[in-house]
């Protein structure tokens, strides 16, 4: 009774002023050796726990071992146990979780044991990045214990860490973000292969899981708002699981409607994620132990693609490297609740992809792109004549040529044409590294749409990248002037001259070779030269006293320091 009231009073008892607050409540449960069975929970009380209880261990794990697909699989495509890391996005809550294989006080070993953590109100960038460090700290304080009650406790010292972050100003609830030099080393990995063949493939596959209706027209993408639930298997396009599930993340809220959830699931050791699109089906997470021969990746896979294809994923590479960043991976402002989103896929679809066979369920994705295209055509199609019902030659009969409404659709269809030829070619300009018309063509674009912000990111970062470019030639010019100053008084004999330009140069160039090989070369002559000198006063000093000894009629003192000299 406890525990419900608990859950009930985290779930629904905060006011709207403390659900504006960020919060973040720490959760564990699963298979633990201190506990003789499935651990019930502790931390579990919010709504949104609760749900990623049920939905990821009750539904999801149980469901796959219950049914016994897993143990079904051949060893080639099976990855056995667990070993994940998984960020699971909803409006106005952000949750990151581990699980790995674990057992209970009897040693049944087929569930494993998960702790995650649920932002509310924050971002996913500050849970990645701030919360990483508490929550594979509890992971490992309960694989270290057998104790139920020590497990308590870490869990407790943990949720208080967490707290202390929120309160601390240097840890702001907004997080960080990837940068657009990030972003970009995003679309140009390998694994998309030549010509981003790959994340082709993820867009066609999204469009076509979508329906008819979110091919949309024309170049632009169209924008999943609802429907059924996805599942794609993709490359992590970076170098850390937490990295690419911000990268992902950014990418596709180019693409989804931030009212649909989203889990991104990445397994330890291996160089692929699962996205998972919508309200999972129990069978979505077939995926944790389906190895890449049951569950092939979709950048993989050789789709017949739409040829206007690449003009779709270029206006979505514009969006996601000019994105405005202060806005993205749902946000601490967007806490309103969703209704459901029906899930599933139909088992031809199963087939196709290596799930097991499900039960075929409703759902709609919408095109925001189509309709409103759809909608342009229709009233283009009103106004041009083609409807049977108005007729030029009919008395009284308004001409649609001379029509308002017609011209305004018409201009306002030129002027979006226009727009988007012009942020195309800013887009191609800045990829081609040629700035300043990359500049000229986002100006030209906010000439017809003043501060649209992605052509004023794309202008400020081609004016940022520009000046990069002339201050690195101000420096390169510099450093070869340098160099040149070292090598000519190398060339005059003078190495202590050259060692301090060949230093100079190495300030502009830190391990420079050609520098520091010019400054060694420097520092060898110079020991020769101060070597040379040394001695030469050693001995013009012995000469002096051996003339002195003579002059002094000592022969014997003479000799010696005569023969010194000749030394």
């Amino acid at each position: 009774m406890k525990e419900i009231l608990q859950r009930l009073v985290g779930a629904g008892g905060r006011s709207a002023s403390e659900a504006a607050q960020p919060r973040l409540t720490l959760a564990a449960f699963g298979k633990h050796p201190g506990w003789d069975d499935h651990l019930p929970g502790i931390g579990v009380d919010t709504e949104t726990l609760a749900r990623v209880k049920q939905v990821l261990y009750v539904s999801g794990i149980g469901g796959q071992i219950d049914s016994g697909v897993w143990e079904k699989l051949d060893a080639e495509k099976r990855q056995e146990g667990f070993d994940h890391t998984f960020l699971w996005l909803s409006p106005g809550h952000v949750v990151l979780g581990n699980m790995w294989s674990s057992t209970d006080r009897k040693g049944r070993s087929k569930y494993p044991m998960v702790v995650c953590v649920d932002g509310e109100a924050v971002t996913a960038g500050f849970l990645t990045v701030k919360a990483k460090a508490d929550l594979e700290g509890l992971r490992e304080a309960c694989k270290a214990s057998t104790s139920s009650t020590q497990v308590t406790a870490e869990w407790d010292a943990a949720q208080k860490r967490l707290r202390a972050r929120l309160r601390d100003p240097a840890h702001p609830s907004t997080g960080p973000w990837p940068s657009i030099e990030a972003r970009r080393r995003f679309l140009e990995r390998r694994e998309f292969g030549p010509e981003r063949l790959g994340l082709l493939r993820v867009l066609h596959e999204l469009i076509s899981a979508a329906g008819p209706s979110a091919a949309g027209h024309g170049s632009r993408p169209a924008t999943i708002v609802g429907g059924r639930s996805h599942h794609f298997r993709a490359p992590l396009g970076c170098e850390s699981g937490n990295e690419a599930f911000l990268l992902w993340t950014a990418f596709l809220e180019c693409i989804l409607s931030r009212t649909v959830p989203l889990w991104l699931i990445a397994r330890g050791g291996v160089n692929w994620l699962d996205v998972l699109i919508g309200e999972p089906a129990s069978d979505y997470f077939f995926c944790l132990q389906a190895s890449p021969k049951a569950l092939p990746l979709a950048t993989e896979i050789p789709y017949e693609l739409s040829p206007d294809l690449k003009a779709r994923l270029q206006e979505l590479e514009a969006k996601f490297l000019f994105m405005d960043t202060s806005k993205t991976a749902r946000s601490e402002t967007s806490l309103g609740r969703r209704a459901a989103v029906p899930s599933g896929r139909t088992a031809s679809e199963a087939g196709k992809t290596g799930y097991p066979r499900r039960k075929e369920k409703r759902g709609v994705f919408i095109g925001v792109g189509a309709l409103l295209l759809i909608a342009a055509a229709a009233s283009v199609w009103w106004f041009s004549g083609s409807h049977s019902s108005i007729s030029d030659s009919e008395p009284g009969a308004q001409n649609p040529t001379n029509d308002p409404q017609r011209q305004l659709i018409l201009a306002r269809s030129a002027q979006e044409k226009k727009y988007q030829s012009a942020l195309k070619e800013a887009l191609a300009a800045f990829d081609g590294k040629d700035y300043a018309r990359a500049i000229a063509q986002a100006n030209a674009a906010l000439g017809i749409k003043p501060n649209d912000p992605a052509a004023t990111r794309l202008r400020d970062e081609a004016q940022r990248q520009m000046e990069l470019v002339s201050a690195a030639k101000a420096q390169e010019q510099k450093y070869q002037s340098t160099l040149k100053e070292a090598q000519a008084a190398l060339d005059g004999k003078d190495p202590a001259r050259a060692i301090a330009q060949a230093d100079a140069a190495l300030g502009i160039k830190p391990n420079d070779p050609a520098a520091t090989g010019l400054r060694d070369e420097a520092q060898r002559q110079l020991g020769l030269v101060n070597a040379a000198k040394a001695q030469e006063q050693k001995y013009q000093s012995a000469l002096k006293e051996a003339q002195a000894a003579l002059d002094g009629q000592d022969h014997a003192r003479a000799i010696a320091q005569a023969d010194a000299a000749l030394g």
